[in-house]
């Protein structure tokens, strides 16, 4: 317990409480061990705030779509399941563990109850949930305008900013990330996300094994991201 406290004195989204406060939530908190592809959440249903302790996950809108969009990465200290603090009702989200994990899950009601009795963590959860917001109407609107290569050079750059390790011949992104994974990510084939990545091999943007990714030039790979140097190169 004392651990916890400890720990979520360091999640951006809870330090805001005092050490008592983050005692009241924890009461009511359990941890989850989760093997590879097992779902943070207790059930589809379920009404949880969950944090990462260990490992990562992936996010998919799960609106009864049968192709279910890849919405975001998760690294350990990220919270998810934040909007059933904020609206009751069915959730629209599930996060998978991409390997091994940990996680402390909170029932949304608790959430929602310190919330009330502490506006500033309040309005760091609503704003929380507003950031997600934005950060999807962005990927959303790269899709429609963004070529392809612009779109996977974003997503490894976002990936290796997140998840990035340094090293002697460069930045790599330590979190086993499929093709199929990126292409989810950006809305494109798995076959012309695979070409595109081939491409930046070739041409020295990224190094690396299949599954290891090595950034040797961040800025490099940034220029590549952005929509403006795409439309100088058309």
């Amino acid at each position: 317990m004392n651990d916890w406290n400890k720990y979520l004195g360091r999640v951006d989204s809870f330090c805001s409480l005092a050490e008592k406060e983050r005692e009241t939530l924890l009461l009511a908190a359990r941890e989850k061990r989760l093997e590879k592809g097992r779902s943070l959440f207790s059930s589809p249903e379920s009404e949880e705030v969950i944090i990462i302790l260990d490992g990562a996950a992936k996010s998919f809108y799960a609106g009864g779509l049968e192709k279910k969009p890849l919405l975001d990465f998760h690294k350990s200290g990220e919270v998810l399941g934040e909007e059933s603090a904020l609206l009751s009702g069915p959730r629209d989200v599930e996060a998978l563990a991409m390997g091994k994990a940990r996680a402390l899950c909170f029932p949304a009601d608790e959430v929602r109850a310190m919330m009330d009795a502490q506006p500033r963590f309040g309005r760091t959860m609503s704003a929380l949930c507003v950031s997600r917001a934005r950060a999807c109407r962005a990927r959303l609107y790269s899709m429609t305008a963004d070529p392809v290569p612009v779109r996977v050079a974003g997503a490894l750059y976002a990936l290796a900013r997140k998840f990035g390790e340094r090293g002697k011949t460069g930045t790599m992104i330590a979190l086993a990330v499929t093709h199929r994974d990126v292409a989810d990510y950006v809305g494109a084939s798995r076959e012309a996300t695979s070409s595109v990545i081939s491409i930046f091999r070739k041409n020295g943007l990224i190094t690396g094994g299949a599954r290891r990714i090595i950034i040797p030039d961040m800025n490099a790979l940034k220029r590549a991201s952005e929509r403006n140097a795409a439309d100088d190169r058309g």
